[in-house]
């Protein structure tokens, strides 16, 4: 698995200066290969495309896609001990000390599968998820061009990715990050021994003491052991739960931003008027119309102008991030 370049959304058809202000779609494609004991011959094949509106590919991003890798390994391969992971060296994606954690409590995590992890040098070249991510984004492109779907968010593209029932693809929306100790050096393996431990190695090792049925054991000389610190995870999405809460309570004043609820998706709005007797709000989502207050999740910091013109916005990302994570709570 990898992330590929970002999809560039267009229109079949636009005028010049549609060509400046292009919406852009991240992409992480996942080809996923199974084999059975009872059948070690055959190999099963299985192709994701994880579609995601955060554009910044960071470590918390892929810990979210692979819990739904883990899930659609389970589903083929219900008894599965071991998840090989195989990606590039990337150290703000794969390679650092959260995925380190990851791996160390991988059987905690996901009960009773440890972790494998594998990690290409640079220029590595192509591979099966080249292929996935080729075929999503020409099917889309072709879409557009037929007039047969308008893609301009990654809500758009998972929505009519969909709807291709004729297709392979499978397509999946979306976080949370785990901070561990550090582990330095240049590491291209990294296993899971439960517990909380790892065990790493600068190079990636395939002889026939480090294989034993099939299963990685770190018994060649270079490996290293780390204790990873321990993550009460149960405790940290109770805080998460707390810290989210909607508080219906607030009022928001007029000329402030804030998240609200509209036909099922969230919007980032600004308050024009409020009425006390009917406590709704007033917000123009295209067109005006009035919001009630329970459908306002939160407030957010006023936006930052960018561009020439300055008629761009940019929100804060903490601020986003908490506003989709309230979203996903309801």
């Amino acid at each position: 698995m990898d992330f590929a370049e970002n999809y560039t959304c267009g229109f079949a058809e636009e005028i010049q200066a549609a060509y400046f202000d292009k919406n852009a779609v991240t992409l992480h494609p996942v080809a996923i290969h199974t084999k059975d004991k009872e059948d070690e011959v055959k190999v099963k094949h299985k192709s994701q495309e994880v579609v995601s509106d955060e554009l910044s590919h960071t470590s918390s991003r892929v810990f979210a896609i692979m819990k739904h890798v883990v899930k659609e390994v389970k589903a083929v391969l219900q008894n599965v001990e071991m998840v090989h992971y195989m990606t590039d060296s990337a150290t703000s994606q794969y390679r650092n000390n959260r995925f380190f954690s990851i791996v160390a409590h991988h059987d905690s995590i996901f009960p009773g599968i440890k972790a494998f992890w594998l990690y290409f040098k640079a220029g590595h070249g192509k591979g099966p998820r080249d292929g996935v991510v080729a075929t999503a984004k020409r099917s889309a492109d072709m879409a557009v061009k037929r007039h047969s779907a308008i893609i301009q968010s990654a809500d758009d593209f998972f929505q009519w990715g969909k709807t291709q029932e004729n297709s392979a693809l499978k397509y999946i929306f979306n976080s949370r990050i785990f901070v561990g100790k550090q582990v330095k050096g240049t590491i291209h393996a990294v296993i899971s021994l439960g517990e909380g431990s790892i065990a790493v190695m600068n190079t990636s090792c395939f002889c026939d003491k480090c294989f034993v049925d099939g299963q990685p054991v770190p018994a060649c000389d270079g490996w290293t052991v780390h204790q990873m610190s321990e993550t009460n995870y149960e405790q940290q999405a109770t805080e998460l739960m707390e810290c989210n809460k909607i508080n219906t309570d607030e009022l928001y004043q007029v000329n402030t931003y804030v998240a609200v609820i509209y036909e099922s998706r969230w919007y980032v709005e600004q308050v024009l008027e409020y009425d006390k007797d009917d406590q709704e709000y007033t917000c123009n989502i295209n067109f005006m119309i009035w919001i009630p207050s329970s459908n306002v999740l939160c407030s957010l910091a006023e936006p930052i102008k960018q561009g020439k013109t300055r008629n761009m916005f940019k929100f804060s990302g903490r601020d986003l991030v908490k506003v989709r994570n309230l979203f996903d709570i309801l």
